[in-house]
Protein backbone atom coordinates (compact mmCIF):
# COMPACT_ATOMS: atom_id res chain seq x y z
CA UNK A 1 0.00 0.00 0.00
CA UNK A 2 1.32 3.46 -0.92
CA UNK A 3 1.15 5.65 2.19
CA UNK A 4 2.13 9.28 2.80
CA UNK A 5 2.88 10.58 6.29
CA UNK A 6 2.56 14.35 6.29
CA UNK A 7 4.42 15.50 9.39
CA UNK A 8 7.92 14.32 10.30
CA UNK A 9 7.91 15.07 14.03
CA UNK A 10 7.90 12.68 16.98
CA UNK A 11 4.46 11.17 16.36
CA UNK A 12 4.70 11.11 12.59
CA UNK A 13 8.07 9.39 12.76
CA UNK A 14 6.83 6.52 14.91
CA UNK A 15 3.68 6.22 12.78
CA UNK A 16 5.84 5.99 9.63
CA UNK A 17 8.07 3.36 11.27
CA UNK A 18 5.01 1.26 12.17
CA UNK A 19 3.64 1.50 8.62
CA UNK A 20 7.00 0.49 7.14
CA UNK A 21 7.17 -2.47 9.54
CA UNK A 22 3.77 -3.56 8.22
CA UNK A 23 5.17 -3.71 4.68
CA UNK A 24 3.84 -0.49 3.17
CA UNK A 25 5.62 1.74 0.66
CA UNK A 26 5.92 4.80 2.92
CA UNK A 27 6.75 8.38 1.95
CA UNK A 28 7.27 11.24 4.42
CA UNK A 29 6.85 14.91 3.65
CA UNK A 30 9.50 17.05 5.33
CA UNK A 31 11.24 20.34 4.68
CA UNK A 32 14.53 22.09 5.45
CA UNK A 33 16.86 20.41 7.90
CA UNK A 34 14.45 17.56 8.60
CA UNK A 35 14.29 16.73 4.88
CA UNK A 36 18.09 16.55 4.74
CA UNK A 37 18.28 14.39 7.88
CA UNK A 38 15.80 11.85 6.55
CA UNK A 39 17.50 11.71 3.16
CA UNK A 40 21.00 11.36 4.60
CA UNK A 41 20.46 9.16 7.67
CA UNK A 42 17.04 7.63 7.20
CA UNK A 43 14.34 7.55 9.88
CA UNK A 44 16.27 7.00 13.12
CA UNK A 45 14.22 6.17 16.23
CA UNK A 46 15.40 5.32 19.73
CA UNK A 47 12.59 3.25 21.28
CA UNK A 48 12.66 4.32 24.94
CA UNK A 49 11.01 1.37 26.68
CA UNK A 50 12.27 -1.24 24.22
CA UNK A 51 15.88 0.02 24.57
CA UNK A 52 16.67 -0.33 20.88
CA UNK A 53 17.30 1.90 17.88
CA UNK A 54 15.83 1.37 14.42
CA UNK A 55 16.83 2.94 11.12
CA UNK A 56 14.29 2.88 8.27
CA UNK A 57 14.92 3.92 4.70
CA UNK A 58 11.94 5.62 3.15
CA UNK A 59 10.92 8.02 0.39
CA UNK A 60 11.10 11.70 1.30
CA UNK A 61 9.39 14.58 -0.52
CA UNK A 62 9.26 18.30 0.24
CA UNK A 63 6.01 19.04 -1.61
CA UNK A 64 2.71 17.24 -2.18
CA UNK A 65 1.71 17.84 -5.79
CA UNK A 66 -1.78 17.48 -7.21
CA UNK A 67 -1.01 14.25 -9.09
CA UNK A 68 0.81 12.43 -6.26
CA UNK A 69 -1.43 9.45 -5.59
CA UNK A 70 -1.45 7.56 -2.27
CA UNK A 71 -3.80 4.91 -0.89
CA UNK A 72 -3.69 6.65 2.49
CA UNK A 73 -2.51 10.06 3.64
CA UNK A 74 -1.82 10.44 7.36
CA UNK A 75 -1.61 14.04 8.58
CA UNK A 76 0.28 13.99 11.89
CA UNK A 77 0.56 17.55 13.18
CA UNK A 78 -0.24 19.84 16.07
CA UNK A 79 -3.86 20.99 16.13
CA UNK A 80 -2.92 24.58 15.24
CA UNK A 81 -1.04 23.35 12.14
CA UNK A 82 -3.74 21.22 10.51
CA UNK A 83 -5.41 24.10 8.65
CA UNK A 84 -2.15 24.98 6.88
CA UNK A 85 -2.46 21.86 4.70
CA UNK A 86 -6.20 21.89 3.96
CA UNK A 87 -5.88 23.39 0.48
CA UNK A 88 -2.95 21.13 -0.46
CA UNK A 89 -4.90 18.04 0.61
CA UNK A 90 -8.06 19.23 -1.15
CA UNK A 91 -6.17 19.74 -4.42
CA UNK A 92 -4.35 16.39 -4.26
CA UNK A 93 -5.96 13.42 -6.04
CA UNK A 94 -5.59 11.03 -3.06
CA UNK A 95 -8.96 10.12 -1.59
CA UNK A 96 -8.30 8.76 1.93
CA UNK A 97 -7.08 11.30 4.50
CA UNK A 98 -6.53 10.58 8.20
CA UNK A 99 -5.83 13.36 10.72
CA UNK A 100 -3.88 12.07 13.72
CA UNK A 101 -3.53 14.17 16.88
CA UNK A 102 -5.40 16.43 19.27
CA UNK A 103 -8.57 17.77 17.70
CA UNK A 104 -11.17 20.12 19.14
CA UNK A 105 -13.43 20.29 16.07
CA UNK A 106 -13.26 17.36 13.62
CA UNK A 107 -16.65 18.25 12.08
CA UNK A 108 -15.47 21.70 11.06
CA UNK A 109 -12.22 20.33 9.68
CA UNK A 110 -13.96 17.77 7.49
CA UNK A 111 -16.47 20.32 6.23
CA UNK A 112 -13.72 22.78 5.28
CA UNK A 113 -11.73 20.21 3.30
CA UNK A 114 -14.81 18.89 1.48
CA UNK A 115 -15.72 22.46 0.56
CA UNK A 116 -12.25 23.12 -0.86
CA UNK A 117 -12.03 19.83 -2.74
CA UNK A 118 -13.42 19.24 -6.25
CA UNK A 119 -13.84 15.53 -5.50
CA UNK A 120 -15.29 13.73 -2.48
CA UNK A 121 -12.72 12.80 0.16
CA UNK A 122 -12.91 10.02 2.72
CA UNK A 123 -11.75 11.58 5.98
CA UNK A 124 -10.93 9.88 9.25
CA UNK A 125 -9.53 10.96 12.60
CA UNK A 126 -7.20 9.24 15.00
CA UNK A 127 -4.96 9.53 18.00
CA UNK A 128 -1.69 7.65 18.41
CA UNK A 129 -0.71 6.69 21.94
CA UNK A 130 2.95 7.67 21.90
CA UNK A 131 5.15 10.61 22.90
CA UNK A 132 8.79 11.64 23.01
CA UNK A 133 11.18 14.22 21.61
CA UNK A 134 13.34 14.86 18.54
CA UNK A 135 17.03 15.55 19.06
CA UNK A 136 19.04 18.10 17.05
CA UNK A 137 20.72 15.22 15.21
CA UNK A 138 17.35 14.17 13.86
CA UNK A 139 17.07 11.06 15.99
CA UNK A 140 13.63 10.63 17.54
CA UNK A 141 13.29 9.30 21.09
CA UNK A 142 9.91 7.58 21.07
CA UNK A 143 7.90 6.51 24.11
CA UNK A 144 5.37 3.87 23.17
CA UNK A 145 4.07 0.42 23.95
CA UNK A 146 3.39 -2.17 21.27
CA UNK A 147 1.69 0.47 19.13
CA UNK A 148 -1.90 1.65 19.13
CA UNK A 149 -4.04 4.20 17.35
CA UNK A 150 -7.60 5.18 18.19
CA UNK A 151 -9.43 5.62 14.88
CA UNK A 152 -12.87 6.54 13.62
CA UNK A 153 -14.75 8.64 11.11
CA UNK A 154 -17.80 10.81 11.38
CA UNK A 155 -19.96 8.86 8.92
CA UNK A 156 -18.98 5.34 10.00
CA UNK A 157 -17.39 4.44 6.64
CA UNK A 158 -16.46 0.77 7.12
CA UNK A 159 -14.30 0.64 3.97
CA UNK A 160 -12.00 3.36 5.33
CA UNK A 161 -11.77 1.55 8.66
CA UNK A 162 -10.73 -1.66 6.93
CA UNK A 163 -8.16 0.17 4.81
CA UNK A 164 -6.56 1.67 7.93
CA UNK A 165 -6.51 -1.71 9.68
CA UNK A 166 -4.90 -3.34 6.65
CA UNK A 167 -2.22 -0.64 6.48
CA UNK A 168 -1.03 -1.29 10.05
CA UNK A 169 -1.06 -5.07 9.83
CA UNK A 170 -0.93 -7.40 12.83
CA UNK A 171 1.83 -5.74 14.90
CA UNK A 172 0.03 -2.44 15.54
CA UNK A 173 -3.39 -2.21 17.16
CA UNK A 174 -6.13 -0.15 15.54
CA UNK A 175 -8.94 0.52 18.01
CA UNK A 176 -12.11 1.59 16.20
CA UNK A 177 -14.02 4.27 18.10
CA UNK A 178 -17.63 4.66 16.93
CA UNK A 179 -17.93 8.20 18.33
CA UNK A 180 -14.49 9.54 17.48
CA UNK A 181 -15.66 13.15 17.90
CA UNK A 182 -16.68 12.53 21.54
CA UNK A 183 -13.40 10.67 22.16
CA UNK A 184 -11.29 13.52 20.79
CA UNK A 185 -13.21 16.21 22.68
CA UNK A 186 -12.97 14.26 25.93
CA UNK A 187 -9.26 13.71 25.41
CA UNK A 188 -8.34 17.33 24.84
CA UNK A 189 -10.35 18.43 27.87
CA UNK A 190 -8.25 16.01 29.93
CA UNK A 191 -4.90 17.10 28.53
CA UNK A 192 -5.38 20.89 28.65
CA UNK A 193 -5.28 21.30 32.47
CA UNK A 194 -2.44 18.76 32.66
CA UNK A 195 -0.37 20.58 30.05
CA UNK A 196 -1.12 23.96 31.59
CA UNK A 197 0.43 22.73 34.83
CA UNK A 198 3.50 21.58 32.96
CA UNK A 199 4.02 24.95 31.27
CA UNK A 200 3.25 26.95 34.42
CA UNK A 201 5.86 24.92 36.32
CA UNK A 202 8.47 24.89 33.51
CA UNK A 203 7.98 21.11 33.07
CA UNK A 204 9.19 20.45 36.61
CA UNK A 205 7.18 17.26 36.99
CA UNK A 206 8.66 16.39 40.39
CA UNK A 207 7.43 19.73 41.74
CA UNK A 208 3.95 19.09 40.36
CA UNK A 209 3.79 15.59 41.83
CA UNK A 210 4.46 17.05 45.29
CA UNK A 211 1.93 19.88 45.03
CA UNK A 212 -1.46 18.96 46.45
CA UNK A 213 -2.81 22.37 45.41
CA UNK A 214 -1.73 22.00 41.78
CA UNK A 215 -2.97 18.44 41.42
CA UNK A 216 -6.36 19.21 42.94
CA UNK A 217 -6.73 22.31 40.76
CA UNK A 218 -5.97 20.21 37.68
CA UNK A 219 -8.55 17.59 38.69
CA UNK A 220 -11.25 20.16 39.41
CA UNK A 221 -10.51 21.99 36.15
CA UNK A 222 -10.81 18.75 34.19
CA UNK A 223 -14.09 17.93 35.88
CA UNK A 224 -15.40 21.40 35.02
CA UNK A 225 -14.35 20.96 31.38
CA UNK A 226 -16.20 17.65 31.16
CA UNK A 227 -19.33 19.30 32.56
CA UNK A 228 -19.14 21.85 29.74
CA UNK A 229 -18.98 19.03 27.19
CA UNK A 230 -21.96 17.32 28.80
CA UNK A 231 -23.89 20.60 28.67
CA UNK A 232 -23.38 20.53 24.90
CA UNK A 233 -24.65 16.96 24.62
CA UNK A 234 -21.25 15.28 24.27
CA UNK A 235 -21.07 11.76 25.66
CA UNK A 236 -17.85 11.52 27.70
CA UNK A 237 -15.79 8.84 25.94
CA UNK A 238 -14.61 6.55 27.33
CA UNK A 239 -17.31 6.81 29.98
CA UNK A 240 -15.09 5.14 32.60
CA UNK A 241 -12.59 7.98 32.30
CA UNK A 242 -15.26 10.55 33.12
CA UNK A 243 -16.57 8.46 35.99
CA UNK A 244 -13.06 8.15 37.43
CA UNK A 245 -12.61 11.89 37.72
CA UNK A 246 -16.14 12.65 38.93
CA UNK A 247 -16.68 9.76 41.38
CA UNK A 248 -13.17 8.63 42.30
CA UNK A 249 -11.17 11.83 42.60
CA UNK A 250 -8.82 10.47 45.26
CA UNK A 251 -7.86 7.54 43.04
CA UNK A 252 -7.27 9.89 40.08
CA UNK A 253 -5.26 12.19 42.36
CA UNK A 254 -2.83 9.42 43.35
CA UNK A 255 -2.65 8.16 39.75
CA UNK A 256 -1.60 11.64 38.59
CA UNK A 257 0.82 11.99 41.49
CA UNK A 258 2.57 8.82 40.34
CA UNK A 259 2.36 9.80 36.67
CA UNK A 260 4.23 13.07 37.18
CA UNK A 261 6.98 11.21 39.03
CA UNK A 262 7.74 8.95 36.06
CA UNK A 263 11.22 9.61 34.59
CA UNK A 264 9.91 9.40 31.00
CA UNK A 265 8.25 12.82 31.48
CA UNK A 266 11.72 14.40 31.28
CA UNK A 267 11.94 13.70 27.55
CA UNK A 268 8.38 14.57 26.52
CA UNK A 269 8.16 17.75 24.47
CA UNK A 270 5.14 19.87 23.63
CA UNK A 271 3.89 22.96 21.84
CA UNK A 272 2.29 25.86 23.68
CA UNK A 273 0.86 27.16 20.40
CA UNK A 274 -1.24 24.01 20.24
CA UNK A 275 -2.46 24.56 23.81
CA UNK A 276 -3.54 28.10 22.91
CA UNK A 277 -5.41 26.84 19.84
CA UNK A 278 -7.25 24.22 21.91
CA UNK A 279 -8.16 26.82 24.53
CA UNK A 280 -9.44 29.03 21.70
CA UNK A 281 -11.92 26.38 20.61
CA UNK A 282 -13.02 25.66 24.15
CA UNK A 283 -13.84 29.35 24.63
CA UNK A 284 -16.74 28.93 22.21
CA UNK A 285 -18.10 26.03 24.24
CA UNK A 286 -17.79 27.49 27.71
CA UNK A 287 -19.27 30.86 26.72
CA UNK A 288 -22.56 29.12 25.87
CA UNK A 289 -23.07 27.35 29.20
CA UNK A 290 -23.75 28.28 32.83
CA UNK A 291 -21.20 25.80 34.20
CA UNK A 292 -18.93 27.17 36.93
CA UNK A 293 -15.38 26.72 35.58
CA UNK A 294 -13.31 28.77 38.01
CA UNK A 295 -10.41 26.29 38.21
CA UNK A 296 -10.34 25.87 34.43
CA UNK A 297 -10.22 29.64 33.95
CA UNK A 298 -7.49 30.04 36.60
CA UNK A 299 -5.21 27.50 34.92
CA UNK A 300 -5.87 28.98 31.51
CA UNK A 301 -5.09 32.54 32.62
CA UNK A 302 -1.99 31.53 34.56
CA UNK A 303 -0.51 29.55 31.67
CA UNK A 304 -1.27 32.29 29.13
CA UNK A 305 0.23 34.90 31.44
CA UNK A 306 3.36 32.77 31.80
CA UNK A 307 3.87 33.01 28.06
CA UNK A 308 2.82 36.68 27.83
CA UNK A 309 -0.43 36.04 25.98
CA UNK A 310 -2.99 38.54 27.20
CA UNK A 311 -6.07 37.15 25.50
CA UNK A 312 -7.22 34.42 23.12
Amino acid sequence: MRVLVLGAGVLGSYLAHSLIKAGNDVTMLARGKRYEQLNDKGLVIKHYFQNKTTVDKLNVISELKKDHLYDLVFVVMKYNQFSSVFLTLANNISENIIFVGNNANPKRMEAEIQKLSKSKKKIGFGFQTSAGMREDSGRVVSIHGKGNVIFGNLNGDLSLQETVKKAFGIHYKVTIEKDIEAWLLTHYVFILPMNSLLYINDFNTQKISKSKVDLNKMIEATNEGLKVLKAHGVNITPALQGKLISDYKKLYYFAMKIYFKLPMNKIVSGSFDEIVALYNDFEKLKSNTNVNIKNWNDLEKESLKKYHINNI
